[in-house]
């Protein structure tokens, strides 16, 4: 049986070990991405304004969150590899700023503070991870949605037969290159502006290998490509990969937030 999982990236020093949890079954469109606020720094007032530190510490804790949506949001862009990267590194400056945030709070001695513990309690804990996994289960729902879409309008679309084959190719010599990260090809199919692409890795860590090179090798025939993740029972990865032809642009899914029924 089929099951989501989660990737985490963890960045050590500090405190403590800072965990990025990001929903592995994701997709974004540009608009999620130019939506995005471009910098979250702390607030003095979160900072300096409370002595012991425990508002500040909570704060903290939603702008990791934050965070972890963002960064869950870049993972699937369809924005370009090189602008990917650059949002990616940016991202994860912004945890190290927020840890240099978290070491300089009052009451941070040796002995720590009652308010801080108070914010480090189990039951405190507890809320932040529920807020996290329902913005996860948020995210899916949307991205799911999104799968829908575009499985629907590339279902719909006529196949340019230059186009198509050409393409198809292109992607299927880089898929057989045995010094490209290996991922078995289950099908390729090319319509007029559209191609899907379903493949499948042995663990999670080779498909994030293959999907940071995969969209630098198709950057100019296919500039734009959203992705699937499905992890398997037996801890492979399978993949859907929706690539946009060069001069067009994926299909957008708008008031998604409004079409849910609460």
């Amino acid at each position: 049986m089929k099951a989501s999982r989660f990737l985490t990236i963890a960045i050590a020093g500090g405190l403590a070990t800072l965990s990025i949890i990001v929903y592995i079954t994701l997709f974004s469109t540009p608009a999620d991405v130019t939506s995005l606020p471009g910098k979250i720094m702390l607030t003095e007032e979160s900072v300096n304004n409370d002595y012991g530190g425990g508002t500040a510490l909570m704060a903290l804790k939603k702008d990791v969150a934050r965070l972890n949506a963002e960064l869950a949001a870049l993972k699937q862009t369809s924005i370009d590899s090189s602008r990917l990267q650059q949002e990616i590194v940016k991202l994860k400056e912004e945890v190290v700023v927020l840890r240099g945030g978290v070491e300089s709070l009052p009451g941070k001695g040796e002995y720590g503070s009652n308010a801080e513990n108070e914010v480090d309690s189990p039951a405190s804990a507890q809320l932040t991870e529920q807020d996290m996994v329902a913005a996860a289960e948020e995210e899916d729902y949307k991205y799911r949605k999104r799968m829908e879409m575009m499985e629907r309008v590339f279902l719909s679309e006529n196949i340019d037969p230059q186009w198509s084959t050409k393409t198809s190719g292109l992607i299927t010599q880089y898929l057989e290159n045995e010094n490209q990260v290996k991922a078995n090809l289950e099908d390729v199919d090319c319509r007029a502006t559209l191609c899907r692409v379903a493949v499948n890795h042995q663990d999670a860590t080779v498909a994030e290998e293959f999907q940071l090179q995969f969209p630098m090798q198709m950057a100019e025939a296919l500039p734009q490509i959203n992705y699937l993740y499905e992890q398997q029972a037996d801890g492979s990865v399978r993949m859907v990969m929706y690539l946009a032809r060069d001069g067009y642009d994926l299909p957008q899914v708008k008031h998604l937030d409004q079409e849910r029924v609460q």
